[in-house]
């Protein structure tokens, strides 16, 4: 069978376009990394298994609006992104979304940061009510921005070659976010106005990554066309459908709808932890940093072994370590207070 012409033009422009790719990698890597790693050490400062609780518990101790979080979260950062992906997928040039997106995260903080400074005192409640309206609108931005990274990653670097990134990001971007968190973030957290700052800090490390992603060296999508096509063909009523036919899209799907559940644990840990031992204001800066020594040492494993085995073996054992941790901290409600204190921090 003769191809078409068209069909020739179109493996014509897919050449073209892996050509031009490849030619631009080494740069677009550099960026990445560079971008990833500005945004972590801005991320240290709103951990969110750690700060964004105690943040909350310093304007209202309550367990349920501590709950809202991981829920505000989840939707954010899942169902947005629905919304938005097939836009994505159509745009030719994503890279000033990604520049939006990551001024959006910014704006999120510095606002934050103006709130907390003038209401803490007064109006402690409403205080508590901004920060969960700016959290809920943060992990909206923050879906839309993961996503825009991923394209962008997808597009712009090698399958083979996104594990070393990852390596390279994850761990360079750990060592400079303890050492931030070391000089600034551990004095802040003792002061009684040190969330203004770190607030501010968090601001001003998004704002310094959303100027990376203009030196992005981005060959404009050929295929949008194509895109939109697939786009209109997933409608919202096709979803179940979709599931039906595809058992390992339907499985994977029952991983994530598990995870996210278990994932409104997160918020309560250092609640757990300041009612069980008292102040914890001490041991904050500890946990932040092993949890950021163990994201580091984990990409180091993570990143080659998706490389060379694939990820569903990795998302299998990630999965696996993840279980441990609720039982783990369960045992520990056995333990003496003070063996309790010293063996936290694995959780």
């Amino acid at each position: 069978m003769i191809p078409s012409k068209q069909t020739l033009e179109n493996n014509e422009k897919r050449v073209s376009y892996r050509s031009e790719v490849a030619a631009h990698e080494p740069r677009n890597i550099a960026c990445l990394v560079t971008y990833q790693v500005v945004a972590r050490i801005g991320w240290i400062f709103k951990t969110e298994t750690v700060v964004m609780p105690a943040v909350l518990d310093a304007c209202i101790a309550s367990g349920m609006l501590r709950g809202f979080l991981p829920v505000l979260n989840r939707i954010g950062t899942s169902l947005f992104p629905l919304v938005v992906a097939p836009l994505v997928s159509r745009t030719k040039s994503i890279r000033w979304l990604l520049v939006g997106t990551t001024i959006g995260l910014s704006i999120c903080f510095a606002v934050l940061s103006v709130a907390w400074s003038c209401l803490l005192n007064d109006h402690p409640f409403f205080l508590a009510i901004i920060f969960l309206g700016t959290y809920g609108l943060f992990s909206a931005i923050n879906g839309c921005n993961q996503l825009l990274v991923a394209t962008l990653q997808g597009r712009l670097i090698s399958a083979g070659r996104r594990g070393r990134v990852l390596v390279v990001s994850v761990t360079s971007g750990s060592v400079f976010a303890i050492i931030a968190a070391f000089v600034a973030l551990g004095p802040w957290l003792q002061e009684p106005d040190g969330f203004v700052k770190i607030f501010a800090a968090t601001s001003f490390f998004f704002f310094c990554a959303a100027v990376v992603p203009l030196f992005f060296k981005e060959s404009e999508n050929l295929f949008s066309a194509e895109s939109r096509r697939a786009s209109e063909a997933v409608r919202p009523h096709s979803f179940w459908q979709v599931l039906s036919h595809d058992s390992s899209l339907a499985r994977l799907a029952v991983v994530a709808a598990s995870f996210s559940a278990a994932m409104i644990l997160f918020p309560h840990y250092q609640a757990f932890a300041r009612e069980q031992f008292g102040n914890t204001s001490h041991s904050l800066l500890t946990w932040i940093v092993v949890q950021n020594i163990a994201t580091g040492l984990a990409s180091l494993v993570v990143g080659p072994l998706a490389d060379h085995r694939g990820n569903r073996l990795v998302i299998i054992w990630l999965l696996g370590c993840c279980t441990g941790t609720p039982l783990f901290v369960a045992a520990l409600t056995m333990a003496s207070q003070s063996t309790a204190m010293q063996w936290f921090w694995l959780a």
